[in-house]
């Protein structure tokens, strides 16, 4: 019987999302064709065509489960179909290990059947799973336990796991590393994107991208502007803010009332090829930074992709978000709430051309050294095989 390794997540492509990307990369970069992928899918946010295409050019055995239903009825459904698809594999291999991907959503419904198969397993722990762990979620706890290997990723996650308790003997540092999105679809660039990017070539462009939520704190960037007005002639700049969400309105009201509609343009979604036209377009890349408090927010895999592409970063204090700059050599870390600050930094960037590629090609040379996904696929194989 052949050998296998179940990889189970809520997170995966083609769906936006850094933990998605992530996931990604990792199976298109397993070293063998030893990996089976069950992904339950809560939303999907791309066409039929980008789905099927995706699934298609996988390279390795995936199985999708909708779960966008959430009623009673249909979880129990999906979760005898998820059976009955274990049963299969295991009828015509031998599980060797199974990797989980979060332990969060629908995945956390699947403990106790992990824990009877009594297959080694072991997790990818990531901030919104640390943020949940706590002796108020018993089941959760008995599970970490009783994994084999926990990977997690940057210094700053890994301090908060030992504090959260999980053994030192189970943890695994790995970087997060980048799965470069839009060099790997057949998805088209809009003609009518490209033109409206043209109008703006003789500016200077600054770039923010992630989700339209309220935890990214995008008001910042309203806030910054005001005081970046009074350095510099606005006419001079554009800033784009790429990504949709439940926030998108309430941003577009917001930049009416700052009367900033001439400097600040919402693209809404793009998919991933014009996301990656957008970064090699942009000049400087802005990060909005965490929640004060709250130790989990702020970490962005947008941050990695602007250092890919060369763009220094000015962002305001997140989790890890040191691991990814380094201060004043690949970009500029400041406080939340240090808009005057933030906006001297944007100034300097965007008068002096020389610091920017300087800066750019220092952020590109760290993300290609510490950030791989080959790096990442490494820590995790060698491991569990």
């Amino acid at each position: 019987m052949k050998e296998k390794i179940i990889f189970i997540t809520d997170y995966f492509g083609p769906n936006p999302g850094g933990i998605e990307n992530f996931h990604t990369g990792l199976i298109k970069h397993w070293y063998e064709d030893n990996i089976i992928t069950i992904c339950f899918d809560h939303n999907f946010y791309v066409s039929n065509e980008d789905l099927e295409y995706f699934n298609q050019n996988i390279n390795k055995q995936l199985y999708r489960f909708d779960v966008s239903n959430k009623n009673y009825f249909n979880q129990r459904k999906i979760l005898k179909d998820f059976f009955t698809l274990m049963n299969h594999i295991q009828e015509y291999n031998h599980i060797k290990h199974i990797l989980l991907g979060n332990v969060s959503l629908t995945v956390k419904m699947l403990f106790h059947y992990i824990m009877n198969l009594q297959v080694p397993y072991s997790i990818i722990l990531h901030p919104f799973d640390l943020e949940a762990i706590s002796f108020y979620h018993f089941k959760t706890i008995k599970f970490l336990k009783n994994a084999e290997y926990i990977f997690i990723y940057t210094n700053y996650f890994y301090d908060l796991a030992l504090v959260k308790g999980i053994s030192q003997d189970k943890l695994v540092k790995i970087p997060f590393g980048l799965y470069v999105r839009w060099n790997d679809n057949n998805q088209k660039i809009r003609k009518e994107f490209k033109g409206f990017l043209n109008q703006f070539k003789y500016k200077t462009k600054i770039l923010t991208v992630g989700p339209l939520t309220k935890k990214k704190k995008f008001e910042r960037i309203l806030y910054t502007l005001e005081k970046l007005k009074t350095y510099i002639d606005l006419e001079d700049i554009c800033w784009f803010i790429a990504g949709s969400g439940n926030e998108y309105h309430y941003i577009k009201e917001l930049i009416q009332q700052y009367n900033m509609e001439s400097y600040i343009y919402l693209t809404g979604f793009l998919n991933d090829r014009e996301i990656g036209y957008l970064y090699f377009f942009s000049d400087i890349y802005f990060h909005p930074g965490g929640i004060p408090k709250d130790q989990f927010s702020g970490y962005s895999t947008s941050v990695l992709e602007a250092g890919y592409t060369s763009l220094p970063t000015v962002a305001a204090m997140g989790a890890a978000i040191d691991d990814i700059i380094q201060n004043n050599v690949t970009g500029f870390i400041l406080r939340y709430d240090d808009y005057e600050g933030m906006a001297f930094k944007l100034k300097e960037l965007i008068q002096e051309p020389k610091l920017r590629k300087t800066l750019g090609r220092f952020a590109e040379q760290k993300i290609l050294k510490e950030f791989s996904i080959e790096r990442s696929v490494y820590n995790i194989y060698q491991r569990i095989l």
